[in-house]
């Protein structure tokens, strides 16, 4: 009877891994693209930084910030996010820091300032 509960223990455990792998490497996938598609919103924030003749210093600052992890993470896209807090601080900047980032410049635009 111990020999059939690891047996089964096992396959389910060989059956769940291989599951979560796929996963793992579609999730891998998606977040390649969020690095490239930062890479991209960051080129068109540098652009309306230059842009204007004075730019907020909180778009200044989260330019630097995001640069830097950006220029980081595309030496080896793999490898840093293969690393829990690049992983993370791309999602939180995604879900967070970009919206703020978003309306910030739509309050501006609704102004007349943009």
């Amino acid at each position: 009877m111990p020999g059939k509960c690891i047996i089964l223990s096992f396959i389910v455990l060989s059956v769940i891994s291989a599951s979560l792998g796929s996963d793992i490497f579609t999730a891998l996938a998606s977040m390649k693209r969020l690095v490239r598609y930062e890479a991209y919103l960051l080129d068109l924030l540098d652009r309306y930084i230059e842009s204007h003749p004075e730019p907020h210093e909180q778009l200044i600052m989260f330019a630097a910030e995001v640069r830097e992890s950006t220029l980081h993470g595309m030496d080896d896209i793999e490898v840093f996010l293969g690393h829990p807090v690049n992983s993370f601080l791309l999602l939180r900047r995604f879900t967070k820091h970009w919206q703020q980032i978003d309306r910030f410049l739509d309050d501006k635009r609704k102004e007349g300032n943009v």
